[in-house]
């Protein structure tokens, strides 16, 4: 359907889209940061919400989606990203893709301009729930707006869309092909692996009742002509070749995402390592390697340090090893277990409480001794036992297990594939 008006479309989701924003750059956009917030600095981060249906929601996300949420308060979907410049945003050779528009710059194309070059803008009227509905939104994300002149509480979208050129190929790293804005994010794109760090959907349940999705394209103007805007239902209609394979959808709505820039770390702080050597971490395209586990070795984080499970052995500090454990003591008194030491009762004689001799009375039982650094104390059929105290191959013992060292201050250590490593 060809048309001139700016009917306002309804939306059957509820989404939030926290966006960044430096002040004063022209063809501002939206990308999708790792996680809530994580905004490239001096930006501001902003939010949308949009209110799903209600009625049997089926609103889901799968794969990597960044900041992006589904399901949040009732049935919504919450849906990040930063506003930041678009410089350096330009149409990839084979991968078609899209961000949020956040300016509402005019020329010869009246509200159409203000996308980066080479992007063409898409809308998306989306049919919001009808029923009590929560759309709202935190901060300017004009020109995104709630209360079209259709129809009140319902969200209208606005991307830049990025056609692949088909041109030369300068490399197959997804890094190469997107600005270094300090920190990990992606975009909305088709779902091809080779060109992408990670993928993923988000799927809208938009309203039920008497549904008006729309999609809204303008078809280029003539030298010297008026420009002519299209709706309707089904995004391949006058959208570009390829707008399909990143968003789509008639009564609902899908949003493929693809993660495209990895932060580039230093991977140059101290680390303190067990055996005193000089550790330095690589960074491997996405975090910091420390090091390899030793094999078998059970490696694990506790306290944002890297441990190893300490390995058992027959060595009895205190008492004899019975094959199993070490025997400290047999029969009489049975003793209980208390702050990993032996204790019995006392007796009570002419207003006195007695220990037997080996103890001493600490005001409410009788201490005899404490399990030594390592092991732990425990009663079995009546006799006094200790573990036996492992040892580490590697690593410093702490008592329970071989610690192996830490990562910088301020960084976060974790365990991938048997390897140490840390994130800035």
């Amino acid at each position: 359907m060809k048309t001139f008006t700016n009917k306002f479309a309804a939306l059957a989701l509820t989404i939030i889209i926290g966006l960044c924003i430096p002040v004063g750059v022209n063809a501002a956009i939206g990308i999708i940061p790792e996680s809530p917030g994580q905004c490239p600095t001096g930006s501001e981060y902003l939010t949308i919400y949009m209110d799903d249906e209600d009625n049997n929601n089926k609103s889901n996300q799968s794969g990597w989606v960044g900041s992006i949420l589904s399901n949040q308060g009732n049935t919504g979907t919450s849906i990040g990203v930063c506003r930041v410049s678009g410089a350096g945003f330009i149409s990839h050779p084979r991968l078609p893709y899209a961000v949020i528009k956040f300016d509402a710059l005019t020329d010869n194309h009246g509200s159409w301009a203000g996308c980066p070059g080479g992007s063409k803008e898409i809308r998306r009227l989306f049919d919001n729930e009808n029923s009590n509905n929560q759309n709202s939104s935190i901060g300017s994300v004009t020109p995104n707006n709630i209360n079209g002149n259709w129809r009140n509480k319902n969200w209208r979208l606005h991307f830049c869309y990025f056609e692949p050129t088909g041109g030369a190929i300068f490399g197959n790293s997804p890094n190469l092909y997107f600005p270094d804005l300090g920190i990990s994010y992606g975009v909305f794109a088709a779902p091809e692996s080779k060109w992408l760090l990670n993928t993923g959907f988000v799927y809208t349940d938009d309203e039920d009742n008497s549904n008006d999705n729309l999609w809204i394209t303008e078809v280029e103007a003539t030298p010297g002509g008026q420009s002519e805007v299209y709706e309707s239902k089904d995004i391949s209609e006058y959208g570009p070749p390829r707008v399909s394979e990143v968003m789509y959808g008639g009564k609902n709505t899908t949003l493929r995402v693809g993660k495209v820039r990895t932060k580039v770390m230093s991977c140059d702080g101290a680390i303190t390592w067990w055996d005193t050597s000089w550790v330095t971490a690589s960074f491997d395209g996405a975090n910091c390697f420390v090091r390899t586990a030793p094999p078998g070795s059970h490696p694990f984080i506790y306290a944002n340090s890297y441990y190893v499970k300490s390995q058992a052995t027959t060595n009895c500090p205190m008492g004899s090893y019975d094959g199993a454990n070490c025997k400290v003591k047999s029969g009489s008194p049975t003793p209980f277990i208390k702050n990993n030491s032996f204790y019995t009762l006392p007796k009570y004689i002419k207003h006195t409480y007695i220990c037997p001799s080996g103890s001493q009375f600490d005001g409410e039982n009788c201490f005899w001794f404490a399990a030594p650094w390592g092991t732990r104390a425990f009663v079995y059929n009546g006799n006094w036992y200790t573990t036996t105290r492992p040892t580490c191959m590697v690593g410093n013992f702490d008592g329970a297990n071989c610690k192996m060292g830490s990562p910088p201050a301020g960084t976060n250590a974790f365990i991938y594939s048997n390897n140490f490593y840390y994130a800035e």
